[in-house]
């Protein structure tokens, strides 16, 4: 059985609102492979139409899926890899990050 704590944060400034969504899996696996890991992410708001992220996601995990809330994403096994994302329009944008283990357990 997973089990997952959601974790929302919203970020409102002049041009860009956030939303941020990150999940967590406690023991996700439904085998005798435990997985423990927590998405987690820092963000800087460079000027009023550019964020950057960094990945400071805990535990064992292998790739992680971003999505950026305007159209960008990426698929990364990359853990120290860093994003300086352009808003071009001021808006509410949904940002989430999902981690997947080495056997397949994730956090959506």
């Amino acid at each position: 059985m997973k089990t997952f704590t959601k974790t929302n944060l919203f970020i409102k400034i002049p041009l860009i609102s956030l939303f941020i969504t990150t999940l967590t899996s406690f023991g996700g696996c439904d085998n005798n492979n435990d997985a423990d890991f927590k998405a987690d992410f820092t963000y800087t708001f460079n000027d009023e139409n550019h964020v950057a992220y960094v990945n400071t996601s805990e535990g064992e995990y292998y790739s992680m899926i971003w999505n950026f809330g305007n159209g960008d994403g990426d698929t990364t096994t990359n853990k120290k890899k860093s994003y300086d994302i352009y808003y071009p329009i001021a808006g509410d944008y949904e940002v989430s990050l999902h981690l997947t283990d080495y056997n397949g357990n994730n956090t959506s």
